[in-house]
Parts: C-alpha cells; sequence; structure tokens
C-alpha cells in the first residue's frame, strides 16, 4: 500500500500513529523544500529516522554523548565491514563492548524524535510520500 499526499491533510504525528497501529513495515519519506529525511518502520515500531537537517551518523551521536569512545566506533565499524551479513552498529557496540543497550536505545530515541519534530514544525504545505 503506497501512501502519497499533504500533510495539511493529515498531520505526520497521525500518520506515525496510523502506522504504528496498523504494524506496517517500510518507510516513510518526507520532504520539504529544506531537506529530506526517513522514517523507518518494523512492524509498526520506528527502528531508525535520518535527515538532513541532522546528518550524524550513530557513531557520532554515541560519541558527542560519551557513551563510546572513538576507538570503540572504529573498531565496530571495522568489525562490521568484515562481517559476511549486516549486522547494525549498535548490536556490534552491545556484544563486542559491552555498551549498554538501554543507553544506545535512548539516544536512538532522541534522534529520531529530534528529526520527526523538525518536520512537523515545517509548514504545513509539506509533501510526504
Amino acid at each position: 500500500m503506497a501512501l502519497e499526499g499533504y500533510l495539511e491533510d493529515l498531520g505526520i504525528r497521525d500518520i506515525l500513529q496510523i502506522l504504528s497501529l496498523s504494524k506496517k513495515t517500510g518507510t516513510l519519506t518526507l520532504k520539504v523544500p529544506q531537506g529530506e529525511g526517513l522514517v523507518c518502520f518494523v512492524e509498526g515500531q520506528v527502528i531508525r529516522a535520518t535527515s538532513s537537517f541532522f546528518p550524524e551518523s550513530l557513531g557520532q551521536l554515541l560519541r558527542r554523548n560519551k557513551i563510546v569512545t572513538e576507538d570503540q566506533v572504529n573498531e565496530a565499524l571495522k568489525w562490521q565491514k568484515n562481517l559476511g551479513h549486516h549486522q547494525p552498529l549498535g548490536q556490534i557496540l552491545i556484544d563486542r563492548f559491552q555498551i549498554s543497550s538501554a543507553e544506545i536505545e535512548q539516544v536512538v530515541a532522541l534522534q529520531i524524535e529530534k528529526i520527526v519534530f523538525s518536520f512537523s514544525v515545517l509548514s504545513t504545505k509539506k509533501r510526504w510520500m
């Protein structure tokens, strides 16, 4: 099912709630003249959000919040690159460096919230797909 329209017709919070309650999996693309973003869902749960407004990677966010060191991120990225399959950076940091999953989840949740909020406060004539 593909959705396309204007946020003035249905607010971003409503869209997120619909996707959550219907347990959808996919990616919501948000585009405004100033930039764009993606919100990724798995069974209705937001698992990731990216935005041209906040381009920091997970490693950068975790370093800025003093949860990991630059060496830990670099080693985890090397480990990730050498795996035969994809494993999320956060999971590697949890498994190999005993970084608290709660701390990683908190940083990710705040970043997702910041990204979603940035799109909800921009002008109401935004296009979403």
